[in-house]
């Protein structure tokens, strides 16, 4: 079996401070309403946050994005970059944001306080790992 065809767009390495700034003024919102008790609310912003600060770890290490509609397509580009430590464990946490998308930006159920709870800890702990190896 042929694997998939990831497309990504080429974009300028230094242009990845635009994209760190949305990441963590996403995750700011995102604590701001998962304290006021919108869980659904602070689960979008916590994909949204980990999308942002992949595409700026991409962006910073490898100047590409992800460039389908395909969200988990911007997983893959993310493992494209060379290992640095802690990298299999945010892949797993950038993984499960990103699976959890749809779920949480179309299904009719409410997420309980657990649930909110533990996607934006994952976007927290995803977020801490591309800051600390942005260039």
């Amino acid at each position: 079996m042929t694997p998939r065809r990831i497309n990504v767009r080429k974009v300028p390495a230094d242009d990845y401070p635009g994209r760190w700034k949305k990441a963590l003024e996403r995750l700011g919102a995102m604590e701001d309403l998962l304290k006021s008790g919108s869980l659904d609310s602070a689960m979008v912003l916590a994909v949204h946050a980990a999308i942002a600060a992949c595409d700026s770890f991409t962006t910073a290490h490898r100047g590409e994005v992800a460039s389908s509609d395909r969200h988990l397509d911007a997983w893959h580009v993310f493992t494209r970059v060379a290992r640095v430590q802690g990298s299999g464990e945010a892949q797993t946490h950038l993984e499960r944001l990103l699976r959890e998308k749809s779920r949480t930006e179309y299904s009719d159920r409410y997420p309980n306080r657990d649930e909110a709870e533990g996607l934006c800890g994952h976007a927290r702990r995803f977020v801490r790992f591309v800051e600390k190896n942005l260039k």
